[in-house]
Formats: structure tokens, sequence, C-alpha cells
């Protein structure tokens, strides 16, 4: 498999571990992405600009697999940049890009962040020709793999992740826009094919992202949904060579918040541990993958939020609101409305203005860390924020009552992640009633009390 293009070839910990992948479950993740065989029926009619945006970077991983093994079966050259280690500086970015290239075809020619003649002119003359040079180096790169492609006789893919990170660039003086000057690099070449892969987007980001890129009416977009629980349960049956039973199928997807990656990383820990398939020995499994800091699990959670905000100025500020949201309760009880905190409750806590808070909210929204309902912004990603509040809690290095203490905590909130997510017919057949306004209320508060029970421990 090629590797990952970016920062000194350095790979993320989020893809240290095995997907186990056989051609039969990676045709069946082909389809689920978004019917991926519509990508080779466009090439062969050669249309254009046809964006694949991914919920789940462990699809990333299976399609730039794909794509590598398949590389002499199908007519594709594809090569993969990951700009959210590619684009910490134009450097990065074009030789990251002119690796990506090469690898495509199998080549070494271009070593990775090699500075292009223009970076290594004088400042005075940099800062005049940057913006104009960076696009000729991109457009330069994309040249050579189309017309090597056309060589070959095989259809150009580019695959995109975190696209948004181009903007990380603005910061470097005479660069410009960066999403222009890479829409106009790829808009000299109508055959090329892009595979945006972006972690968590909105349909209304992804027609975003693709028009930030291309600036194309024509450019068309498919958004891949999260796991139901029979693709859970196909996924998991190859990894441990186990038929999972409906109500263990139910709570994987559940625990995993039904994203891939989470879903591979926890199931190859079930398998290592031989873990029974029963809802109670799954959620203690998860328990204790969210307490140890070196699974698999935590590895992949530790990656995403250092990799969303560690680049960004401020960071201190927008890990401590992170922190701070962690404890807030999030739960969608039935009969109350209060969930994750205003903007105003954060900056009272932060000791910042409103305004100030609004705009690190904003930030953290647009790095796909939160989400906003109504007046109020929340994690998008469960297990995120469980992890998060662990990681304040010091959960690594603990032991005896605290750890006791953090493992019923997590329990609990694992457990009513399962009782939120059970469809409502199963309520309604019981003729159970919800609970009332006062007893909603009543549960809240023992909620917020328990997360205040930490600062009991040492």
């Amino acid at each position: 498999m090629g590797s990952l293009v970016g920062l000194a070839q350095a790979r993320s910990e989020s893809y240290h571990f095995d997907m186990g992948i056989d051609r039969r479950v990676f045709d069946m993740l082909l389809d689920w992405v978004g019917s991926f065989g519509a990508v080779v029926e466009a090439m062969a009619i050669g249309e254009s600009n046809l964006l694949f945006i991914s919920d789940d970077f462990g699809a990333l991983e299976l399609l730039w697999r794909g794509l590598r093994s398949r590389a002499r079966q199908m007519p594709v050259a594809g090569a993969f940049v990951d700009f959210g280690r590619a684009a910490l500086s134009p450097t990065l970015l074009s030789g990251g890009i002119a690796h990506a290239v090469d690898e495509a075809f199998g080549g070494e020619q271009t070593r990775e962040g090699e500075p292009p003649g223009w970076l290594t002119s004088p400042a005075a003359v940099r800062a005049k020709r940057a913006d104009m040079a960076l696009r000729a180096e991109l457009s330069e790169v994309l040249d050579r793999f189309v017309s090597k492609s056309s060589d070959e006789r095989r259809r150009p893919v580019l695959l995109m992740k975190d696209v948004c990170c181009l903007r990380a660039l603005r910061n470097y003086k005479g660069v410009g826009d960066p999403f222009r000057g890479l829409g106009e690099a790829l808009g000299n070449f109508p055959t090329i094919q892009l595979v945006v892969l972006q972690y968590g987007l909105s349909p209304a980001a992804v027609f975003e992202t693709a028009h930030a890129c291309l600036s194309r009416e024509s450019t068309s977009a498919k958004v891949m949904p999260r796991l139901s629980a029979d693709e859970a349960s196909a996924i998991a049956s190859h990894i441990l060579a186990d038929e999972p039973s409906d109500e263990a199928s139910g709570a994987l997807c559940s625990l995993c918040d039904g994203r891939l990656s989470y879903l591979m990383a926890f199931c190859g820990l079930l398998a290592a541990r031989r873990v029974p398939l029963h809802e109670e020995q799954l959620v203690d499994a998860m328990v204790e993958a969210l307490l140890d800091p070196v699974s698999a699990l935590s590895a992949i959670l530790r990656s995403r939020m250092r990799d969303a905000i560690s680049s960004v100025r401020g960071d201190t500020v927008l890990r401590h609101i992170l922190r701070v949201m962690s404890f807030a309760t999030l739960r969608r009880l039935r009969s109350t409305s209060d969930s994750g905190m205003s903007a105003s409750e954060v900056a009272l806590r932060i000791g910042r203005s409103v305004p100030a808070a609004s705009d690190y909210l904003r930030w953290l929204m647009r790095s796909l860390l939160l989400e906003k309902r109504g007046s109020r912004y929340v994690f998008g990603d469960r297990l995120l924020r469980l992890w998060v509040r662990l990681d304040t809690l010091g959960a690594g290095g603990t032991s005896g009552v605290k750890r006791e203490f953090l493992r019923q905590m997590v329990r609990e909130e694992l457990l009513e992640h399962r009782r939120e997510d059970e469809p409502p017919a199963v309520e309604a057949a019981s003729g159970e009633p919800g609970p009332s306004k006062a007893e909603a209320e009543e549960r809240l508060e023992v909620v917020k009390r328990r997360d205040e029970q930490f600062l009991e421990f040492d």
C-alpha cells in the first residue's frame, strides 16, 4: 500500500491498526460509500468533477488500498494527498502532491517536501511571486499527472483528504487564496476525477468544499452515511470471524457511533481479547478501550483532536473549551431540550467575551468537532466527548477508587447512548410512558452532580 503523503512521510496514529479487509468486504464498502461503480462509469464516459465526501477516514484508507491493489485490473491511476499534513506550508503542499503523483505510477523521482524553485528565490521576489508560483507549481504537477496517465491509458484519480486544511496557507505572505489556486490548477484538466474525503462534513459543507476547490456548477457530490447495524454486522463478522446477533450488531453500531474507523479499531480489540459478543461484555470492553491510553481507539480519538486544532493559533483556548464542554450534559432527554452549552455559558467558563467565545466555537464547528443545535453547541462525536472528559480527568494513570468511579461513569454514558439509539417503535410497543418533565429534570440534575464528583478525588 502506498504511504500517506504529508509532513516528513509521517503517518497518523489513526492508521496504525490493520484493516484486515478482503475483496468481498471491500466491494460492500465501496457500494456503501456511494456506489463507487459510478466513479468508474464516469471515467468511461469522460465525466469530470465527481466528488465523493466521506464521513469517516477509515473509508479513505479502504479506497486508497483498493485503487492500489486494483491498478492492473482497472484503468485508473490513483494519487492521494492528505492536506491535513501537506498543507502545513507551501513547500510541503507542492512537494507532497508531486510525491503523490510519482507514487501513483510506482516511481520515486520526486523527494517529498523538496522546496520548489520559487521558494528558494530571494525574499523580496518571493513575496511578489508566491501566489502565482504556487498555482504554477500545482498546475505543472497535475499536468504531469494527467499526461502520464494518458500515456499509460489510465484515468487519473486524485484522492484528497481534509481539503479545508488549505486555509492554513493563508498565513503565508503572498500566497493568496489557496483554494482558488488549487481550483485553477484542477480546472485546466477536465478529465481528472476527484474523490474528496472530509471527516464529518454536512451535505451543505460538501457543496461548499466542492465550490471552493473547483468553482464549477457541474460538480456533483455524494455524502457517505454512517454505518447501519447490518453494515456493522457484516464488517464485524469478517474481522471477528463470528457473526454477531442482532442485539450485538446494534450495540456495536451504537457504541462506535456508526463510524467505520472506530468500529474497526474496536473489533480489533474484541478479537485480540476474545470478548464474547454480548451487549454487556461489549459495553465493558468499550469502557476499557476508552480508559486505556494506548488502545487503538484512544489513539484515533487523540489523533483526531490533535490534528484538528494543533496547528492553529489559540489552540490552548480551543482545548480548554472542549474540556469544559465535555462536562456539559449533551443527552437528548425526551422531555427537555437542555443540552450542550451556549456561547455565553462558554464565555463565562473560559473568561472571555461572548463575541470572542463565539469565534472560537465557530472555528471548532468548522473543524468538525462541534455542532450547533439551536443556540447551543454540542460535540458531534459522542465517543470524542467521552475521551476528552477522561483525558481532562487524567484517566490514563489512575487506579483504585477514582478509576472505578470513571469506569462507572463511562459505562452509564455508553448505556445512555444505547437508549438514545433505540427506535421509538420499541418503546411504543412496550406501552410504557416516557418520563415526565419533572422526572427528566431530576435525571438531569443527577447527571450534573455525578459529573462534578470527580473533584472529590485527588
